[in-house]
């Protein structure tokens, strides 16, 4: 390339494709500007005269201005091209991005139409599963008209027709097939009663005729029948040879049988025969069985039948219910007590067995002896109930062989078998059986698990390690009568307890390491040995899922009970791991941490501190250190009551002293952000008090003691609803004429669920919008600053401590990303109405109603202005709550309850009703009056005394929950009410209630039930301090809780009544009639009154109040009615009654009827359904958009939030097993539970809510429920 130039830069020995200055301008993307043009050098275009001029010489200048053209043109056809090849480029990109779009597109398409059609195919599932259910559930229901419509037939003085009798004569008499040993007891009985028959007393008969050509008639000799039908002509075939040789040696061995004293001839009957085949077995649990046999037998009979019955066994009719178990408690005793063994015949028939005899004896049975030497064995007998535990390190035969010799010689000395000595000599060595039940080479492992079965089963026969029992105890404490009235009620449901259950009672808890087939039952030796392996270790225990712990459970977690267990993703204490080590399967251990002998030291010098006070001043001279391990050693004590104790005494110490309050926590309330890692927020929080100026023990407890909670944002109903506003004001305008808006009557009204404007995450508004701002960092800077600013207990200046932004970025997960949130649509919604006034309904908050504010103002003037119930005052406000405070101090009201300074009145509102938007229901909030806190006492005692009257004396329903239990039992009350029972029942509702009561009729309500407890010798009720709860007692005083006598009780409901004023519409109203509104003791005045009327009530039916039965909650009322079934009067009768009920409460309130004339009807969210048969009352949970998600229709009721929600998925999780809380507690029939929860998942899937969190909620939640259900989390989990 020598002597060549490049046409690009004018530069010569390069060509213009390597020319490296067009190359760099050309990768920069700029246009190449060429150097200028050299002088030209070498050759002279200067000619001589006369000389030719060559053609490139004479054209030099024109060929430098064709070249420079030439460069540009090539410039830009070089640019045009690269133009050219990128647009083809850009537009094959597209091209690709369009297609993979469009694939992407389709894709989800395709895959929303697979979820769309999963989902329509589930809920045509359950919709069959639903119609199955109510199928075979509602056949009883729907066979219950056919009933009424069959013939009247002929019944007997029982009131049973013939086909009914012949049934309970079979129930009576037992058709199983018996043994021929049976039979011959059968036999012998029969025989027995048979010979005392007199046989002038045999029914006559008239003289048989002799009829032609006939052989004379014989009268068949009476006896037991063979069973053994006549052929063909008529004619019996006889007996056999061996059947006669049988009944002959049965007649001889009664002839020569000597009556014993102790025999007793029971009589040969239908009863007789019938408990012949309840069998007496004896393994585990045919005790039981055999009570409920017998039990079931006994009911099965009539009074008459019933008192025959007692008068054979010898004992007193006194009622049904106590002759039944007397006589049951006899059979027992009969089968099972060794008491009632049979004495010899005489004392001369007991003769000596000879020694040479003595080896034809029934010899001991010792099973797997041999196998094994060292065990834990047992001494049982198939025929008596006493069994001996015992421990050997030999072979077990030996051991035997000494207990034989043992009860041979009956030696004096050894004292702890003399008991069984005793029995064994009494009832035969050959009775028991020696039974090996663990085997082992380790004594002390035989010796925990001898001493735990000795003290879980309580064997008679043992003397030592047994329960202790109290001695000269007169009756059950209040806890343990309490817990027996629970399960006594218990539902169907709840009451369910499966047979694998009773027997894992008794199962010894052993565990072990993974990976070792070693077992220990001695639990305290197995972490001791893993803490020898130092700290940050993980291991893995195996358990068998035993129940009994050997070492016991308050020694392991005073000693363990700080060692850190895996559970789930988080760590949990050993103390509170109890119940899943009692699970079969592995559980994860970390950091095993023994408590120290100092623990244990300080632990025993506290209780020396609780016995004598003045030993307290020695915490005054520890220092900070010393006194939180005091602090820390109070964790160990096994109460409550003695931890709290332990700790505020050492706390204060430490505040008086230090002026710190040891027992307070750094709180960070921090609103939910699915960014915000949680774990970082807490670790800053720790870097930040770990920088205080403050001792190193007390610091290290603060850092301990730090916890971040979620805070919600507000939901959608916090940022619409103005309600409360307008009826303050009692200013409204109207802006209906020209506005869009859906309208009836000519103003706006309409909810917000049936407007098309309205954006989805607005219609429920419970629903919390999402909110993506910058400010999200700044907002959690703030909240972690003022958490430690808060922190005024620490005796320390925390104000200066400041949070810089790069410690807050670091708390956010930025790989989320950011997502359209849906708050600026809120936004726009509360833009669009605003000036009109948005509210909640009534009985469904999760509706709004937006409504024209004239509209409102004028229901708010029907509902409190121009209602005759209240009064307008003229006074201020300030002077108002001037004299009720004079009138408060002067009835002395002052040392129950403080007078809040700065308190006002309530501000009253209302809301329209679910049902018909036009009516109105007061609500009158009273929290922010002077004296509400005298007012939650008062209430509190109000309801300790009605909660105490007698529950047969009124029909109030504590709680809700409670239904279940109160069904339950009066199930039982029905029944025994009359025969052929049957139930007319009938549900009302409680008008006016809080509105027509006079004051003069609540307070001789609340004096009545003042003086009925005054007659039982009460003076007060005493009322806890802190939190809820009222307790009646005759001592003078209770820890925890203050006496507050009945006549300040009824002086402060006087004192209520008269001063009951409200703020509405800019105006002050006084109530003067009814019960005070909005009010802590308002539920209860209601309840007492209701009360007192059914007391009355049920004093005027006399005998016939064991007819009836019924709940109600304050003024949802459903009543019970028992009636023979086959007798019309007595239906007559029972209507009269019901007749009767509809009157009983005041003249000024209203009863309507709800229940419509059906056998079921919807009773405090619950379905309460009327059987026919035995249980004759249920009830369960209802979902309130059943008939919606039934239908089709769009849910009406927003009672939970959507899953676009902006909470967390645990809220959502904790939401349904919440559901299903109140699904298992409210229902006690099984296929109701199914329903409701069939319904729930509808709903969830309505609300599009994942399938796998409604499986994740129900199989956690059925874990520990009973076995059904386990079974329907695998019914519905299956798919």
């Amino acid at each position: 390339m020598l002597g060549k130039t490049c046409y690009k830069c004018g530069e010569a020995d390069h060509f213009a494709n390597v020319c490296e200055e067009y190359q760099d301008a050309k990768a920069r993307g700029v246009t190449f500007v060429p150097p200028p043009p050299r002088p030209r050098q070498g050759r002279t275009t200067a000619m001589q005269e006369g000389q030719q001029r060559s053609l490139p010489a004479d054209s030099s200048a024109n060929r430098s201005g064709s070249t420079y053209t030439d460069r540009l043109m090539r410039e830009y056809f070089l640019e045009l091209a690269e133009e050219r090849r990128a647009k083809k480029e850009q537009e094959a990109r597209e091209q690709e991005e369009r297609q993979a779009k469009e694939i992407h597109l389709e894709r989800e398409r395709k895959r929303l139409e697979r979820l769309e059609e999963r989902k329509r195919y589930e809920d045509q599932r359950d919709a069959r599963l639903l119609r199955l259910v109510r199928v075979e559930w509602g056949g009883s229901m729907r066979q219950a008209p056919e009933r009424k419509e069959r013939k009247k037939e002929k019944v007997n003085e029982r009131g049973e027709t013939v086909e009914e009798e012949k049934e309970r004569l079979r129930r009576e008499i037992a058709i199983q097939p018996s043994s021929e040993e049976e039979e011959d007891t059968e036999l012998i009985l029969l025989r027995r009663r048979a010979a005392r028959i007199n046989i002038n007393d045999k029914r006559r008969r008239d003289p048989e005729k002799a009829t032609m050509e006939s052989p004379p008639s014989t009268t068949p000799r009476k006896g037991q029948r063979t069973g053994v039908m006549a052929d063909a002509r008529g004619i019996r075939p006889e007996l056999g040879t061996e059947a006669k040789k049988r009944i002959e040696e049965i007649k001889s061995s009664e002839a020569g049988r000597t009556v014993s004293a102790s025999t007793i001839l029971e009589p040969v009957g239908k009863l007789s025969l019938s408990m012949k085949h309840v069998p007496a077995g004896c393994g585990p649990g045919d005790r039981e069985k055999y009570e409920e046999d017998c039990r079931d037998l006994f009911e099965a009979l009539t009074i008459d039948e019933l008192k025959e019955a007692c008068r054979n066994e010898k004992i007193s009719y006194t009622n049904r219910d106590m002759a039944i178990k007397r006589l049951v408690t006899r059979r027992r005793l009969k089968a099972y007590d060794p008491i009632n063994l049979p004495l010899p015949e005489s004392p001369k028939a007991a003769l000596k067995v000879p020694r040479a005899a003595r080896s034809l004896r029934s010899k001991p049975i010792i099973e797997d002896a041999e196998e094994e030497s060292s065990c834990v064995y047992a001494l049982v007998s198939p025929s008596y109930k006493q069994v001996y535990i015992g421990m050997t390190e030999r072979v077990l035969s030996l051991r035997w062989k000494e207990h034989v010799a043992g009860a041979a010689k009956r030696r004096k000395g050894d004292k702890s078998r003399r008991n069984l000595y005793t029995w064994l000599n009494k009832v035969g060595i050959e009775q028991y059986v020696a039974l090996p039940l663990v085997f082992n080479d380790d004594r002390k492992e035989l010796e925990a698990i001898e001493r735990s079965l000795i003290k879980n089963w309580s064997p008679s026969l043992n003397t030592r390690l047994k329960k202790k029992r109290t001695k000269n105890r007169k009756q059950r404490g209040k806890k343990e009568r309490r817990r027996a009235r629970g399960k006594k009620g218990m539902s169907p449901v709840n009451s369910m307890v499966k047979e694998e259950e009773k027997s894992a009672q008794s199962r010894i808890l052993a565990l072990r390491i993974d990976g070792v087939a070693d077992e220990t039952v001695r639990i305290v030796n197995l972490p001791r040995m893993l803490t020898k392996n130092g700290k940050g270790k993980e291991y893995r225990v195996v358990s068998n899922g035993g129940v009994v712990w050997t070492d016991n459970w308050h020694v392991v977690r005073r000693l363990f009970g700080e060692t850190r267990v895996h559970v789930g993703k988080r760590t949990r204490p050993f103390r509170k791991c109890k119940r899943l080590f009692e699970r079969e399967g592995y559980v994860k251990i970390l950091d095993v941490v023994e408590a120290s002998p100092t623990t244990l030291k300080l632990k025993g010098e506290l209780v020396k501190m609780f016995k004598c006070g003045r030993k307290k001043n020695r915490l005054k001279r520890l220092r900070s250190s010393e006194l939180i391990q005091y602090y820390a050693a109070a964790k160990i004590f096994s109460t409550k009551k003695s931890r709290s104790k332990a700790k505020k005494m050492v706390n204060d110490v430490v505040k008086m002293t230090f002026g710190v309050k040891i027992n307070r926590r750094v709180i960070t309330k921090v609103r939910f952000d699915d960014r915000i890692k949680k774990g970082e927020v807490i670790r800053l929080v720790r870097r930040k008090i770990g920088c205080l100026p403050l001792d190193c023990a007390v610091k290290e407890m603060a850092k301990q003691r730090t916890r971040v909670v979620w805070t919600r944002g507000p939901n959608v109903g916090d940022m619409i609803h103005n309600h409360r506003r307008y009826a303050v004001s009692g200013v409204a305008r109207c802006m209906c004429t020209d506005s869009s808006l859906p309208k009836e009557k000519g103003h706006v009204h309409f909810r917000l669920s049936t407007w098309e404007g309205c954006p989805d995450i607005t219609k429920n508004v419970r629903n919390i919008p999402k909110e993506w701002s910058e400010d999200s960092v700044k907002r959690l800077q703030e909240e972690v600053k003022a958490s430690i600013h808060r922190i005024d207990w620490l005796n320390i200046d925390t104000s200066k401590t400041e949070i810089t932004d790069e410690d807050v970025k670091a708390c956010f997960n930025e790989s989320k990303g950011r997502e359209a949130g849906n708050m600026r649509s809120v936004i726009e919604l509360k833009r669009r109405l605003d000036g009109y006034m948005c509210t909640p309904l009534d009985r469904n908050p999760g509706e709004t109603l937006a409504m024209c504010p004239e509209v409102y103002a004028l229901g708010m003037g029907s509902t409190f202005i121009a209602n005759d119930g209240y009064e307008i005052q003229k006074d201020e406000e300030s002077e108002i709550i001037e004299r009720m405070g004079t009138e408060y101090r002067e009835h002395g009201f002052l040392k129950y309850g403080s007078w809040k300074r700065g308190g006002k009145l309530g501000r009253a509102y209302a809301l329209p009703k679910h049902k018909d938007t036009s009516k109105f229901r007061p609500i009158c909030p009273t929290f922010d009056e002077p004296g509400s806190r005298l007012c939650r006492k008062i209430s509190q005692g109000l309801n300790g005394m009605l909660f105490n009257l007698p529950e047969s004396g009124h029909f109030n329903l504590k709680s809700v929950h409670l239904m279940t239990t109160r069904l339950g039992r009066m199930n039982g009350f029905l029944r025994r009410g009359c025969a052929n029972t049957g139930i007319l029942g009938a549900s009302y509702d409680i008008k006016e209630m809080f509105s027509r009561l006079t004051h003069g009729r609540i307070l001789r309500a609340v004096e009545w039930c003042i003086w009925w407890f005054e007659t039982k010798g009460f003076l007060g009720i005493f009322v806890k301090n802190r939190g809820k709860g009222a307790k009646l007692s005759k001592c003078g005083a209770i820890d925890g809780y203050r006496l507050v006598a009945f006549s300040v009780v009824l002086e402060y409901v006087r004192y209520d009544l008269k001063n009951c004023f409200t703020v509405a519409s800019g105006l002050i109203l006084r109530q003067t009639v009814g019960i005070p509104m909005g009010k802590s003791s308002s539920p209860p005045l209601a309840c007492l009154m209701c009360a007192k009327s059914e007391w009355d009530f049920l004093l005027t039916l006399g005998s016939q109040k064991r007819l009836v039965a019924g709940m109600r909650f304050v003024d949802d009322a459903s009543v019970f009615v028992a009636c023979n079934k086959r007798v019309p009067e007595s239906r007559r009768r029972a209507e009269e009654i019901l007749c009767m009920y509809e009157k009983c409460y005041d003249s000024n309130l209203n009863l309507k009827r709800t229940d419509e004339g059906k056998r079921e009807w919807e009773f405090l969210g619950c379905c309460v359904r009327v059987e026919d048969e035995f249980p004759f009352l249920s009830c369960h949970q209802t979902m309130k958009n059943e008939n919606d998600l039934l239908e089709g229709r769009d849910l009406a009721f927003q009672t939970i939030q959507d899953f676009e929600s902006w909470t967390g998925k645990k809220e959502k999780v904790a939401a349904i097993t919440s559901c299903l809380h109140r699904i298992r507690q409210n229902s006690c029939s099984t296929p109701g539970m199914i329903v409701a929860v069939i319904v729930l998942r509808l709903e969830l899937r309505r609300r599009k809510y994942p399938d796998v969190l409604f499986r994740q909620a129900i199989r956690n939640f059925s874990r520990d429920k009973e076995k059904v259900w386990k079974r329907i989390a695998d019914l519905l989990c299956c798919g």
